[in-house]
């Protein structure tokens, strides 16, 4: 029982060195006040191919590391900008689960369920973080940036033609310009976060290095 905990706990802190470096990397690719998240990927192959529960302490490290050490000294920013990491980070690894189970008896290949699954989770996650960006998290940093007196989506409504315009492609409608500049935005993410685990995920099908790995140190006897 204390060989495992050591290894587990060996295997989350080389998982958690990999996050902070790829998210001290993850700063320099910033599209406007959008970053490029390649932090997901190892999130990503922790929970799918290493472990389901201590991929939930994986993510839950980064999140308290990111918001209390790592980031900006506005607490409340931080807050907000790694809670939809979060939520974005937990939607995208729960729907691919949920999607390669559905997808367990069907006769498609591994690699083309594994593809349809991230294509689908992506979508999926895309729509549902530019809606919670569009009604709940747009005000609250506007509100962190003091440029919103309270966090209410009804004042952000009121001031949007004045003030808010020009940060949503200039699209009058601000519902429309939100949903349309996060769901291209996190389309995009979605899209080098698969660039970057596919050759890791065709690698695993090839050699099952990572499950045999994982079964070797569970029959291991120490």
């Amino acid at each position: 029982m204390k060989k495992t905990i050591i290894f587990r706990i060996s295997i989350l802190s080389i998982f958690l060195s990999l996050v902070l470096i790829f998210d001290f990397i993850s700063k320099f690719l910033k599209i406007s006040f959008f970053t490029i998240e390649l932090t997901t990927v190892f999130i990503f192959i922790f929970f799918v191919y290493i472990s389901f529960i201590d991929g939930f302490i994986l993510i839950f490290l980064r999140f308290l590391l990111k918001v209390f050490i790592t980031g900006s000294s506005d607490i409340l920013t931080n807050l907000i900008g790694n809670t939809i990491l979060l939520i974005a980070n937990i939607t995208l690894v729960l729907t691919y689960i949920l999607f390669m189970k559905v997808l367990k008896k069907n006769s498609m290949n591994f690699l083309v369920k594994s593809i349809v699954s991230f294509v689908v989770s992506t979508l999926i996650t895309a729509i549902v973080m530019s809606l919670l960006n569009t009604f709940v998290f747009n005000s609250l940093y506007f509100y962190s940036f003091k440029l919103l007196e309270k966090p209410f989506l009804t004042l952000l409504l009121e001031n949007y033609q004045t003030k808010f315009k020009g940060y949503f492609l200039g699209i009058d409608n601000y519902f429309l310009g939100s949903i349309s500049l996060y769901l291209g935005f996190n389309l995009l993410n979605g899209f080098i976060i698969f660039i970057f685990s596919l050759p890791i995920i065709i690698w695993e099908y090839k050699t099952k290095f990572i499950q045999n790995f994982i079964e070797v140190h569970k029959k291991t006897k120490y």
